[in-house]
């Protein structure tokens, strides 16, 4: 299944990719923060959540530009592979982080 472009992208699996080290508050702050930084590059963020051991960023509009260079910058970042892919806005709005589809 193809999701298409929506206002939502979520970064897969980002918490996972710590090499099996928990991030304490302060370390998950300074991350969301760093992803907020980089994602405002790619237009006006509305929110970034962390739902392990996905990151979530709502975009004020459509984020096709912003999920293809968030997945090149955070990936350069953390020097590891990262997958950002389209998220449904209502089911980012129930709080649901179960949906995964298609990285196209």
């Amino acid at each position: 299944m193809m999701v298409l472009p929506t206002s939502v992208v979520m970064l897969m699996d980002l918490m996972a990719k710590r090499g099996g080290k928990e991030a304490n508050e302060e370390e998950e702050e300074a991350l969301l923060d760093e992803i907020r930084s980089e994602a405002s590059r790619f237009g006006a963020v509305s929110s970034v959540e962390l739902r392990p051991p996905h990151v979530f960023v709502e975009f004020a509009e459509e984020a096709s530009r912003a999920r293809r260079g968030l997945q090149e910058e955070v990936a350069a970042f953390g020097k590891r592979p990262v997958v950002a892919l389209f998220y449904p806005p209502c089911l980012f709005r129930e709080g649901r982080s179960d949906f995964v589809a298609s990285p196209r």
